[in-house]
């Protein structure tokens, strides 16, 4: 890597702290809940640059990223993983991980790990363009938002932008679904293979 990209890698870096740290404090109604929020987004962003340093910042399955965020609740069995091989770029890594972080910290205060038997499932499969889907089950009703928090905004606006796609965020009575779209790269693409714990 040249003098030129590291600069470069490292002006965006900066750029998305501020930007998590500005939005984070907007949406934060006490010092201790932005700090909790902002440490628990920087602790997401931090994970998804460690996998694509050690990758030296080329495409990375997506399955890493997903297990990178979930891999405690996938460890008690409270998440489950499947998806094809999928390789993507540093980019939509670190687009998905902001995604799936902002997901888990909805679903651990209000959503389905806010219970004992609630479960989250994350699967996707690609043709064409990969469609990923995340879904909470047996948790407490839920019901939409009556306000758009920061979270919100990083999947309905953010990742939007960054993948080229729109996203579905559905806040159903049995639980809530997003479902998040993106192009992948076509030889990474194998039959589904299922890396879960029941």
């Amino acid at each position: 890597m040249s003098i030129g990209e590291l600069n470069h890698r490292v002006k965006n870096t900066l750029a998305t702290v501020q930007s998590l740290a500005e939005q984070t404090l907007k949406s934060a109604a006490t010092p201790s809940a932005f700090a909790e929020a902002f440490n628990g987004r920087l602790l997401a962003l931090a994970r998804a640059h460690d996998l694509l340093t050690r990758q030296a910042w080329q495409a990375i399955e997506l399955d890493d990223i997903a297990y990178a965020v979930l891999g405690g609740w996938i460890e008690e069995g409270r998440a489950s993983v499947e998806g094809s091989e999928t390789r993507i770029t540093p980019k939509q890594a670190l687009a998905l991980a902001m995604a799936f972080n902002e997901l888990l910290t909805n679903a651990i205060k209000y959503g389905a790990l806010s219970t004992p038997v609630g479960k989250i499932s994350l699967t996707w499969a690609c043709n064409g363009t990969c469609v990923v889907r995340w879904s909470e089950r047996y948790g407490p009703l839920v019901s939409p938002p009556t306000r758009r928090g920061f979270g919100l905004r990083v999947l309905n606006r953010a990742l939007a932008y960054e993948l080229g796609y729109p996203v579905e965020l559905h806040f159903e009575p049995e639980g809530v679904t997003c479902t998040i779209r993106l192009d992948f790269i076509a030889d990474g693409l194998s039959n589904l293979i299922p890396r879960q714990e029941e």
